[in-house]
């Protein structure tokens, strides 16, 4: 194409197409780039020729990604490309001319556009020496306002002086930077939660590496994975010899038992699951084949992936020599004084019989108070000597058949004249017709003990539940649920300690040995079962025996 004016500067529209070409490619992935490129062209074309003809700009600009508009000397809309038409919604510019501030600009930024549009067409600089490029904001359709950034540049078209206007859309770059503070908060959020990971783990590690007691992590497959240098010191294994061994490899199972002393439970339960969740106690076993009692308590690890689970293994040997001597002692001092004491209860008997003549009056009131503490004496030495043979070991299980609802019936039948006289009534629940294997006498004990417990807790007029069932984890389940005012939860962790009596009015009123709950759980620990407690202040109690259905045969 040559220029009418200037015949000797030829624009081929091929090689405009192709640079065009090219600025088109850039601007996908860099628009600023783009436009300094179009800019540096149409200063080129201008600077080698005097004049553009309005077909050459269109050429030059129509590729082009940016909105651009032209401006008449007067600051009229004489053009524009397809990129403004979309952004601006204008229409053709062949008619009537409009005023480019007046049509695009708001109101209280017109000022500046104009005084900008002057100082770019008379080739002056602005007050201050700023640049021609600057942030204004524009009026889209149905009151709608655009935030771009306006940079002019003079241009001759058909030899009239104009302004060329490139329009760039601020809210994409607003976005942008608001998606990049985002991006630096969220930077910023996880390095803070990166260092607060790193000194919990720091923390745990040292815990980990200081505890005297023995920590081993397993997998889904109870293989070790991991374990404490405690857990290295009371095993004999070295780190080499841990990984691939099992937990079952280090206590337990059941077989090995009667080799642990003083007694001890399995780490399997009777259905062959390891026991989760629980606090139990069983043997451990040395690399040299020696055994030592151990608590062990298995929780399971929440954490996406695969299974894994950590196993606590404390060394009990000092607290079971400390319990033997303890029960040594009791069961010396139960065997001197039942003798005497069955001695003294059989005579104050006979006296209140009236065998060796008759008493009268306050006398009668006295030896009965006396025949009275004396059977109470009696029952606690009874029940001290045979809590120290059942932690002991040396109490045998007579091991039966025995239906649920005859066992709950049983200890209905033993408390039922206490339940009366308290003004109770027992209400039964069973729903299980599976036998369970166990030392009927025992297991009646510990419901007795249970039912005797809630008809003391209850007040006059009130329920006590009693129920059998079949757990959702196949064992057995006997509950039973008073009404009473429940236990504070201060003193649920000693219940079962020997002695120990709940500070409840109901129970200074009744008088107990304060060793049902021990002798029942340690009964419940013979037939590899538990007794869990819910409840607290003011909503009753409800006390569960849990055991397989195996037996301690399991």
């Amino acid at each position: 194409m040559i220029h009418p004016r200037n015949p000797g500067v030829v624009v081929r529209s091929g090689a405009v197409a192709v640079i065009l070409g090219i600025i088109a490619w850039i601007a996908l992935r860099s628009p600023g780039v783009a436009v300094l490129l179009l800019l540096a062209l149409l200063v080129l074309v201008f600077s080698r020729r005097r004049s553009l003809t309005m077909a050459d700009l269109e050429v030059l600009w129509a590729e082009s990604l940016e909105p651009m508009l032209l401006l008449d000397h007067r600051g009229r809309l004489a053009g524009h490309n397809r990129a403004a038409s979309r952004l601006l919604t204008l229409a053709d510019t062949s008619g009537e001319p409009v005023d480019a501030a007046e049509r695009l600009v708001v109101e209280e930024a017109r000022g500046a556009w104009r005084e900008r549009f002057d100082a770019v067409l008379s080739g002056r600089k602005r007050k201050g020496g700023e640049e021609t490029a600057a942030r204004v904001t524009l009026n889209l359709e149905e009151g709608e306002t655009l935030p771009a950034r306006v940079a002019m540049v003079p241009l001759e078209v058909g030899g009239e002086r104009c302004v060329l206007v490139h329009l760039r859309d601020l809210r994409a770059e607003a976005r942008v930077a608001e998606l990049e503070e985002t991006l630096r908060s969220s930077t910023r959020q996880l390095t803070q939660k990166e260092l607060e990971l790193q000194i919990t783990q720091a923390r745990k590690a040292a815990i980990f590496s200081a505890s005297l007691d023995c920590i081993v992590g397993v997998d889904g497959q109870w293989k070790v994975i991991e374990w404490n240098p405690a857990t290295v010191s009371a095993f004999g294994y070295t780190d080499g010899e841990l990984p691939g061994m099992t937990l079952l490899d280090l206590v337990g199972p059941d077989r090995e038992a009667e080799r642990c002393p003083n007694g001890a439970g399995g780490v399997v339960d009777g259905g062959g699951r390891v026991r989760v969740g629980e606090r139990f106690e069983t043997c451990a076993r040395r690399r040299d084949g020696s055994v030592f009692p151990a608590e062990v308590s298995v929780v399971r690890v929440e954490a996406a992936g695969p299974p894994l689970l950590t196993a606590y293994i404390v060394d009990i040997t000092e607290r079971k020599n400390v319990e033997r001597i303890k029960n040594e002692f009791i069961s010396i001092v139960s065997h001197e004084l039942r003798t005497p004491l069955t001695s003294i209860r059989g005579s104050l008997g006979l006296l209140e019989g009236g065998v060796a003549g008759p008493i009268e009056g306050s006398a009668r009131e006295l030896v009965h108070i006396a025949r009275s503490n004396s059977d109470r004496l009696i029952r606690l030495i009874n029940d001290m000597l045979d809590l120290e043979k059942m932690q002991s070991g040396k109490d045998e299980l007579l091991i039966e058949p025995v239906e649920p609802g005859a066992l709950v019936r049983s200890a209905i039948a033993a408390v039922q004249g206490m339940a009366e006289e308290s003004g109770v009534v027992i209400v039964e629940e069973v729903d299980c017709h599976r036998t369970v294997m166990g030392d009927k006498d025992r297991l009646v004990q510990v419901v007795t003990n249970l039912l005797s417990n809630a008809v003391k807790a209850s007040p006059r007029g009130a329920e006590v539940g009693v129920s059998a069932r079949e757990g959702p984890d196949g064992r057995l389940r006997v509950s039973v649920e008073d009404r009473g005012d429940g236990i504070p939860a201060d003193q649920l962790p000693y219940l079962f300690d020997r002695f120990k009596r709940i500070d409840n009015p109901a129970f200074r009123q009744k008088r107990g040995t304060g060793l049902g709950l021990a002798i029942s759980k340690t009964i419940m620990a013979q037939h590899h079962g538990t007794i869990e407690v819910e409840g607290g202040t003011g909503r009753g109690a409800r006390f569960t025996m849990i055991m397989p259905f195996e037996g301690p045969q399991a």
